[in-house]
C-alpha cells in the first residue's frame, strides 16, 4: 500500500502518534517511543490517567486525538470494547492505526474493522510483538528451513498464579470480563497469531474448558494449522510462578520460545526481555510506506476467529 501524510509539524523527521488509553501498554510504548528516531507521541487521551506524557499533549477526548493535525498514527490501547469504534473514527479520518490486541472480541467486529481500513486505505497494524522479535523471527526460520524434520507438530503450555495477572491489578475489571477478558483472549491470542505466521491457516479441532467465576481456568485444545497439530495446555493454578512455552517438534529436532522472548535450539538460545523498540521500529517502516512485519488486521481477525471459538460458551 502506496501511504503518505504530513509528518508531525514540530519536527519532520517524526511520525506524530496519539495515544487512546494509558494502562499498561499505552505507558509501555510512550517509554519506547522517548528518543526512537522516527516516532514521537505527540497527544494522548484516558479519562482516568493522572498522569502526563512528556510534553505531549492531553486531550480532551478521543475525538479531538484523533482530529488533531500532528497525530498521523492512532495507538489504539484502549479496553478491546472500545477497538471498532475508535478504528472507524481514525480511518474515516484518514488517520493510520495501531492496535493493541485482541483486534476486537467478536468476529463480526473484527471483520468490520477490517472493512473499514480497507475502505479508507489506511495503513493499520496490530501489536502482537512476536511479529518482530527476534526470538520469533529465528523460529520462524527454523520451521520455514526444514532443520526440524517432517512431521512437526506444536505444543503450547501456560500457567499462570493467578487471573488477572498481580501486576494487571490497575489495569480495570475488563481483564476479568467474560466478554473482554481472559487468558485465551490476552496471552494465548499471541501465540495462536505466531501459529498462524509460523504454519500458515489454523482452525479449531476440539477443546475441553473449566470456568471460573468468570472467565477460563483450565483449557485443553487442540488446533489444526495447515495440517501441523498445535495442543494447548493452560491453566490458573495459583501455585506456580506464571510460565509460557512453545514447543515445536519434528522428527529431526525441535525448537522452544519460552517467557515470550526467549528461544532455545540446540546450543543456540536467544533471549530479548521485550520486542518494543523493534515494534516501533516496523512501525515506522509502515508510516513511511514501506513493506513491514506488522501483525495486518486481516491476520488479527483469523486470531479473534481462532479465540472466540475457544471461548464460546455452550448453551443447553
Amino acid at each position: 500500500m502506496t501511504y503518505s501524510r504530513p509528518r508531525f509539524a514540530g519536527d519532520k523527521s517524526l511520525h506524530g502518534v496519539g495515544i487512546i488509553g494509558l494502562g499498561l501498554m499505552g505507558q509501555r510504548f510512550a517509554q519506547a517511543a522517548e528518543g526512537h528516531p522516527e516516532i514521537r507521541v505527540v497527544a494522548h487521551y484516558d479519562p482516568y490517567a493522572k498522569s502526563a506524557v512528556g510534553t505531549a499533549l492531553a486531550t480532551a477526548s478521543a475525538k479531538d486525538l484523533i482530529c488533531h493535525p500532528d497525530v498521523e498514527c492512532v495507538y489504539i490501547a484502549s479496553p478491546p470494547a472500545t477497538h471498532l469504534d475508535l478504528i472507524n473514527q481514525a480511518a474515516k479520518a484518514g488517520k493510520a492505526i495501531f492496535c493493541e490486541k485482541p483486534l476486537c472480541t467478536d468476529v463480526a467486529d473484527a471483520h468490520a474493522a477490517v472493512g473499514a481500513v480497507e475502505a479508507a486505505g489506511v495503513a493499520a497494524a496490530v501489536n502482537y510483538p512476536h511479529a518482530t522479535a527476534s526470538a520469533a523471527l529465528e523460529l520462524q526460520r527454523i520451521v520455514q528451513s526444514g532443520e526440524l524434520g517432517p512431521n512437526v507438530a506444536a505444543r503450547l503450555t501456560l500457567r499462570f498464579a493467578e487471573w488477572p495477572r498481580r501486576w494487571q491489578a490497575q489495569a480495570g475489571d475488563w481483564l476479568r470480563s467474560p466478554t473482554e477478558g481472559g487468558f485465551v483472549r490476552e496471552v494465548i491470542s499471541h501465540f495462536l497469531y505466531l501459529a498462524g505466521r509460523l504454519f500458515g491457516p489454523g482452525k479449531l479441532v476440539e477443546r475441553s474448558i473449566q470456568w471460573g467465576p468468570a472467565t477460563e481456568e483450565i483449557l485443553h485444545c487442540k488446533l489444526d494449522f495447515n495440517g501441523v497439530e498445535l495442543v494447548i495446555d493452560g491453566a490458573v493454578t495459583g501455585d506456580i510462578e506464571d510460565h509460557n512455552s512453545l514447543e515445536v517438534r519434528g522428527e529431526l529436532a525441535a525448537a522452544t520460545l519460552f517467557d515470550w522472548y526467549q528461544l532455545h535450539y540446540g546450543q543456540t538460545q536467544i533471549g530479548e526481555g521485550s520486542a518494543p523498540t523493534s515494534q516501533l521500529d516496523e512501525l515506522g517502516l509502515m508510516l513511511d510506506g514501506h513493506d513491514h512485519r506488522l501483525a495486518s488486521f486481516e491476520e488479527a481477525c483469523s486470531v479473534v476467529q481462532l479465540v472466540e471459538a475457544i471461548v464460546l460458551r455452550q448453551t443447553s
